[in-house]
């Protein structure tokens, strides 16, 4: 079964704590806490996506500095934590459109947050109407509970409503369980260490494993790497013989550079650039696009020269993510640079089109100085 987290990151944060450090210390500590309070909570669960909503846009829609750090981080915190499969993200666009970057989260000299409330109440709703994901409401801020007990009422027993203030304390506890969204499971709670006696601490064990590990543990999917993407075309290169003269080339902007790994001058210059969008979640898809698009248009801004840019995209195995991927294949094709997308079941035709481009260039005359294909 699917967990969903949304989780208002600031709201749980230590006010005051600005650091790198604190921040890193935050975001551990609430994923963590939250991933074992939704285990408890819902355990036929498996897995967890967890969104971290808070100002991470200002009103250019350029990431503000705790996102630029949480992006560093969140790497960290992708993997299996208390039996869950845990995948965190920022929450920079709505659930329900995927491809529309929510500009102005933060704004102004004090960094004041926008829209996070909004963004959070529609997100749980929206989840809440397709059924079959466990959701979990992490917030202390009253202002979601017109959301929670909409959401609850559209698909009963499915959201929790996680939050560190102890039961009964706030004015509408009572109401929230005469409508069947209970306090008792919905605290985020930090537990002492318990402790007991047996007989058989053999069988004790196995059955503790059993019950916390072994009954989580699945296959991972094993998702391809930008490197993954890249080998076929390398491979059917080599097969045909024809010895590209790539090198590395920078390309420097008024403002910012990149450096293509795999670039090649036949007339002009061109670069093939692998991007792997088979991702666990359609938000690291968008997120990884955004990121291309606005590294490109920042290069685009004053550049040396020009290079004719031809992305090799990867698509998700998961089926259930290719309408993420298209938004992103068509954020790229209209990126700074770029020359065209091709997809898995492009690349016959798109060896051939760089075999008839070196042909015309001598790239596979036997006088050309051999080459050998190592990236």
């Amino acid at each position: 079964m699917q967990g969903l987290a949304l989780i208002d990151f600031d709201n749980f944060r230590e006010r005051g704590k600005k650091s790198k450090v604190d921040l890193e210390i935050d975001a551990q500590t609430v994923v963590d806490s939250v991933a074992r309070t939704f285990a408890a909570t819902f355990p036929d669960a498996h897995e967890l996506d967890v969104r971290l909503y808070g100002g991470w846009t200002d009103q250019n829609g350029l990431p503000s500095r705790d996102a630029y750090w949480l992006h560093e981080l969140l790497p960290d915190l992708r993997g299996r934590q208390h039996g869950l499969i845990v995948r965190p993200a920022l929450a920079t666009t709505m659930i329900r459109f995927p491809e529309f970057l929510l500009r102005g989260t933060v704004r102004g000299r004090n960094q004041r947050q926008k829209m996070i409330d909004g963004m959070m109440g529609c997100d749980a709703l929206y989840v809440a109407a397709q059924g079959q994901i466990r959701i979990g409401l992490v917030t202390d801020d009253d202002d979601l509970l017109p959301a929670a007990l909409s959401a609850h009422d559209t698909n009963a027993g499915m959201l929790v409503w996680i939050r560190t203030r102890s039961i009964g304390s706030a004015v509408n506890d009572s109401f929230l369980e005469s409508k069947g969204l209970p306090g008792d499971d919905s605290a985020l709670q930090w537990s002492q260490t318990g402790t007991g006696l047996t007989a058989n601490p053999a069988r004790t064990f196995e059955r503790l494993y059993e019950r916390y590990v072994a009954r989580y543990d699945s296959s991972p999917i094993e998702h391809r790497s930008d490197e993954d993407v890249w080998r076929p075309v390398r491979d059917k290169l080599m097969e045909r013989g024809i010895k590209v003269p790539f090198e590395p080339r920078t390309v420097v902007g008024a403002q910012d550079r990149i450096v293509f790994e795999r670039a090649w001058k036949n007339g002009r210059w061109h670069a093939c650039e692998p991007v792997s969008l088979d991702m666990t979640d359609a938000e690291a898809i968008m997120d990884k696009a955004r990121r291309w698009r606005g590294h490109l248009a920042a290069v685009a801004d004053g550049a040396s020269e020009r290079i004719d840019l031809h992305f090799l995209l990867g698509r998700p195995q998961n089926g259930s993510l290719m309408s993420a991927y298209e938004t992103a294949k068509a954020i790229l094709a209209h990126a700074s640079f770029v020359t065209d997308v091709v997809e898995d079941n492009d690349i016959d035709a798109f060896v051939a089109s760089m075999e008839r481009a070196c042909l015309l260039d001598r790239c596979v005359d036997p006088d050309v100085s051999p080459w050998t294909m190592n990236r």
